[in-house]
């Protein structure tokens, strides 16, 4: 039962780390700059997206 689980999670681990070796480079040769504060900017220019509690 335990080598289904292990088989997913090696495939997620393998598929994470594609991910970023693949999209790192590539932001830094768009020389993208990351804004931590976009959600938070994004959310309080459209408040009808914020969840109800």
């Amino acid at each position: 039962m335990p080598s289904p689980i292990l088989a997913l999670v090696a495939w997620s681990l393998v598929i994470w780390l594609w991910m970023y070796v693949t999209r790192l480079p590539a932001i830094a040769k768009a020389q993208i700059k990351l804004d931590p504060d976009a959600v938070r900017t994004h959310l309080q220019r459209n408040p009808e997206l914020l969840l109800d509690e």
